[in-house]
């Protein structure tokens, strides 16, 4: 975070294709979860060229989430939680759990991608801000019998991610206001 930009890259880089090194037997696993991914996301091309990946068009939230939920086993069998394709399922499935106010799972896959994205994305980046967002107007909805303990199973899971995320958005928030 306070590193080169090169050194920076690197790191993000290292993240993302971060997976499990289980020899052997990990081209099954590597081709599952690129095919798991496949059923979620397309290439999106500009001017001929791949650009990006762009989630799939699903009719409903629900087919949305029965997606995620068929593929997810594929990329946590392979992937390390920064790897991009279980970012790209997991940012699908919060989107789904969310719009389906699954609230207490919802928190806990926000919790983790959070954690995961304030490891991956710039220390003051916006993205990190509406995540920030989404995981509080998720937490504020949680009912009060089980809030207090879904609220210390992820700080035990992630604690040190979560508070580097509440103390980064806070001072952007700060810098905001005296802007």
């Amino acid at each position: 975070r306070c590193e080169e930009p090169f050194e920076a890259c690197a790191k993000v880089e290292a993240l993302l294709q971060d997976h499990m090194a289980i020899g052997p037997a990990e081209a099954p696993l590597a081709d599952a979860m690129k095919r798991a991914h496949a059923g979620l996301c397309k290439m999106r091309h500009h001017n001929g060229k791949p650009s990006c990946f762009v989630y799939k068009d699903f009719n409903r939230w629900e087919d949305a989430l029965a997606a995620v939920e068929s593929a997810m086993p594929h990329m946590v069998a392979y992937t390390a939680e920064t790897h991009w394709a279980r970012h790209h399922a997991r940012g699908l499935q919060t989107l789904a759990l969310e719009a389906l106010q699954k609230d207490s799972k919802a928190f806990f896959v926000l919790v983790e991608h959070a954690a995961a994205a304030w490891k991956l994305m710039p220390r003051y980046c916006d993205a990190l801000r509406t995540l920030h967002g989404r995981l509080q107007k998720v937490k504020d909805r949680l009912p009060d019998a089980v809030k207090q303990r879904l609220e210390d199973r992820a700080a035990e899971l992630h604690g040190d991610s979560l508070r580097g995320l509440a103390d980064d958005v806070a001072r952007v928030s700060e810098w905001l206001e005296t802007a």
